[in-house]
């Protein structure tokens, strides 16, 4: 059965009424006057067995990292009947800060609110933190944890961050036609496009002669190689393809680059994409290459890139000479692998060589390219392969744009200690500081504060590398941290003083029936991590008689 809310009225003066509570027992109320003012006497009481709970509004949202949600979250609590019921306290509660949460009002992560009239508890506005993700606030009953809680499902997206991808098969042929194709997308993670007007715009180089353009939903203009649109694009969703047609000189150079810019729809950045394109004699070997990868790049993660050699749609096939592919990588980026099939590759030199025959419209197996990112690496880099070979006489480069991510710290914090303290003797806490995050921390200063309870006074405090302070209990350090990795342990000992407070509990029962316990709790704040992550480390104390019963105070 449901919590019970009782409802009194009447009886005036303390009628002799008496009634059962739903556990069986009663409560009486003495004799008075049976009479109009007190209304005869008599006490009503009427209850509601609350039933449910119920997520009426505030689901589901998102809203961008460190921004209030729109819409406050209403949770009904009704009875067995399907009526409202008033004054329950309904406790709303996020997840830790360490992820995707937010706070009430900017403070804390949980709040009791009490239902109104209606039966509705309103939490307070509720703050998205840093973080980017999806996750879940519950709304559940105070006094009664066995009803199931309500959900509220809420995004912390990123801001609208566009992407544009221009790619083209093989090379092209002097005196044919070509084909691009252009990709828009919204990048994983991102806030949804904000319905302003989205524009791609491609700019030809002398050669190329554009003869269509088009794309389902695009509107597009020959005339000015633009296409536009305004429908919303959710983070991690591509608009339909726009193909681009262009007819090739027969003078065309041996090598251009065709360039396209996307703009609007809420993001402030144009973003270009860049695609060299080799153009060949008709009649010839006309190889081509192609390189790519999936997403961003993490500074402090790994990134695979994908290169891709081929023989042009109506080229001769390549004559059996070697055919090398030279790889060049940008600064902030080292290479810890390289290989595929029947390739022989060389890791020292970045290149890959084969001598096997290429039709034309055909490709040889795919070469992949593992890379380490710098934790220093730049915004954005940009990676170049060449092939070579085959009988084609022309050198062919692909170029590939590769946005990389700074990965923020996510410092964590621990504290423990063994076994009980003793009053009037001395105990010792340890105290690590680690990162979980997808990056190292940046080199600003982290700090590690501890907050002793009273009855406990600092005898000294140290670590590894740390700079501590005993009066005021602080160890800071500058040293970058990478991630999954800890800083070495302090080591705080204490004096435990006759004094120690202690209080009675049916949970923890010391010798003579009491619980003598304290929370000590540690803060860690920096490193580029915006957050301050905290640590409790509760402790029982043992009572020592030489200290006398005399020293002790109940709780």
């Amino acid at each position: 059965m449901g919590g019970i809310v009782l409802h009194a009225s009447g009886g005036g003066g303390g009628g002799g009424s008496s009634f059962a509570t739903p556990s069986g027992s009663g409560t009486s109320y003495g004799a008075s006057p049976v009479g109009t003012a007190n209304h005869d006497g008599r006490v009503t009481i009427s209850y509601s067995v609350v039933s449910a709970i119920t997520a009426t509004a505030g689901t589901p949202q998102s809203t961008p990292i460190n921004r209030f949600f729109l819409v406050r979250f209403q949770a009904t609590v009704t009875d067995t009947v399907g009526d409202p019921v008033p004054g329950v306290p309904v406790t709303f509660t996020a997840p830790p800060l360490t992820g995707p949460s937010g706070t009430f009002d900017l403070l804390d992560t949980s709040v009791i609110v009490f239902t109104n009239a209606n039966g509705v508890a309103t939490a307070p506005t509720f703050f998205a933190n840093g973080k980017v993700g999806s996750y879940t606030v519950t709304a559940s009953l105070a006094d009664d944890l066995s009803i199931p809680p309500a959900s509220f499902a809420l995004t912390n997206t990123g801001p609208t961050t566009l992407a544009i991808d221009k790619s083209h098969d093989g090379n092209f042929i002097r005196g044919q036609q070509g084909v691009y194709t252009i990709t828009v997308g919204n990048s994983p993670g991102a806030a949804p496009t904000d319905g302003t007007t989205v524009t791609v715009n491609d700019t030809l180089p002398t050669g190329l002669t554009a003869t269509s353009i088009s794309g389902t939903g695009w509107t597009c203009a020959l005339n000015t190689l633009t296409c536009t649109r305004s429908d919303v694009l959710p983070g991690g969703q591509n608009y339909p393809d726009i193909t681009l047609t262009v007819n090739v000189s027969p003078t065309a150079p041996a090598q251009v680059t065709n360039t396209a810019t996307i703009t609007g729809g809420g993001d402030t950045t144009t973003h270009t994409a860049t695609d060299p394109t080799a153009i060949t004699p008709p009649g010839v070997p006309s190889l081509a290459i192609d390189k790519s990868h999936t997403g961003f790049f993490v500074q402090g993660q790994q990134g695979v890139y994908t290169i891709t050699v081929g023989n042009s749609p109506g080229a001769v096939p390549t004559d059996g000479t070697t055919v090398t592919v030279n790889d060049t990588l940008p600064s902030g980026l080292t290479a810890t692998s390289i290989s595929g099939t029947g390739w022989t590759c060389a890791l020292n030199t970045l290149t890959c060589t084969r001598s096997d025959v290429l039709p034309g419209g055909q490709n040889y197996p795919d070469i992949t390219l593992t890379v380490d990112v710098s934790p220093t690496a730049p915004a954005q880099v940009t990676n170049t392969a060449t092939v070579t070979g085959g009988g084609d006489t022309t050198t062919q480069t692909a170029t590939d744009p590769t946005e990389i991510e700074s990965a923020p710290p996510s410092l964590t914090i621990s504290k423990t200690h063994t076994g009980d303290f003793v009053q009037g003797r001395q105990g010792t806490y340890t105290i690590i500081v680690g990162n979980n995050g997808n990056g190292p921390t940046d080199g600003t200063t982290v700090t590690m504060h501890d907050i002793l309870p009273s009855g406990l006074t600092a005898a000294s405090i140290s670590g590894t590398g740390w700079t501590c302070t005993l009066r005021t209990l602080t160890c800071t350090r500058s040293d970058a941290l990478p991630a999954d990795q800890n800083y070495p342990d302090i080591t705080l000992t204490v004096n435990v003083s006759c004094r120690t407070k202690y209080r009675e509990t049916a949970a923890v029962m010391g010798g003579d029936g009491r619980d003598r316990q304290v929370t000590n709790t540690a803060m860690v704040t920096g490193g580029g991590d915006p957050t301050t992550e905290t640590a409790t480390d509760p402790t029982n104390i043992n009572r020592d008689k030489r200290c006398g019963q005399h020293h002790h105070r109940r709780g």
